[in-house]
């Protein structure tokens, strides 16, 4: 049922785990997510930082401005879970998306999972040159720093992306260790529906806009777990051995 496409992400500096599950979701689960948010019902948002994937503060952003590769595209949200508080009627649905992935991925009563952060986005068609755009490269927020979450002792940050429907449209990885240090990515995944990706909070990554498919369809999630993602793997190998 597994099926694994990356382990370990190597740099300069530091080795991070990126890992990509396929077929981790029960299938009728799958369905409703997509069913849900292609509803004509469903309220997609322009995000309050403006209608843009990244905030108009963000650092070095006038840098990014001048490389050609990045683009700033248009994006709509759907929040389910920010600095701790409820946004959506769809919260449970969500969070029961999330056990049913991360029971599976990490079938063990010594895992223990919180949701910290969490929403749907929404990238349109762009026209685009043959070529690799992205989206300015950039670490999700660290949940011991947002006002309203608190973090046990013991627990650390794990980002995931569930991929909703088929697009184009890759997710970058990125070397470096700084906003500016994105000349080589380290890896691509291609969004797949059903797909989970699992990565480190220090991990600099990137969305691309669809160019052949009308939307690209994201769940965004940041987790805390008592065990960091790297001794997460390790632990469940050594239980399967």
């Amino acid at each position: 049922m597994n099926s694994e496409k990356n382990s370990l992400t190597k740099n300069h500096q530091k080795s991070r785990v990126v890992k990509c599950h396929d077929d981790m979701v029960q299938p009728g689960l799958v369905n409703l997510i997509e069913n849900t948010v292609n509803d004509v019902y469903f309220p997609w948002y322009r995000p309050t930082n403006g209608f843009s994937s990244v905030k108009n503060t963000y650092p070095f952003g006038k840098v990014m401005a001048h490389d050609h590769r990045i683009v700033d595209s248009p994006q709509l949200v759907h929040s389910i879970l920010i600095d701790g508080e409820r946004q959506s009627v769809h919260f449970h649905l969500v969070i029961e998306l999330i056990k049913d992935v991360t029971s599976r991925v990490w079938p063990s009563d010594d895992i223990k999972v919180q949701v910290g952060r969490c929403k749907f986005n929404l990238l349109t068609m762009q026209n685009l040159p043959d070529g690799d755009w992205y989206n300015p490269p950039h670490i999700d927020p660290y949940l011991n720093k947002l006002e309203n979450i608190t973090v046990e002792e013991g627990f650390g940050q794990v980002n995931m992306l569930y991929y909703i429907n088929n697009s184009d449209g890759d997710t970058f990885f990125f070397d470096g260790d700084s906003v500016t240090d994105y000349e080589h990515h380290s890896h691509r995944i291609s969004p797949k529906k059903g797909r989970v990706v699992f990565f480190e909070p220090d991990q600099y990554h990137a969305s691309s806009p669809p160019v052949l498919n009308r939307h690209r369809m994201v769940l965004n999630v940041n987790l805390l777990t008592t065990r960091p993602l790297p001794e997460l793997y390790k632990y469940i190998e050594e239980e399967e051995t």
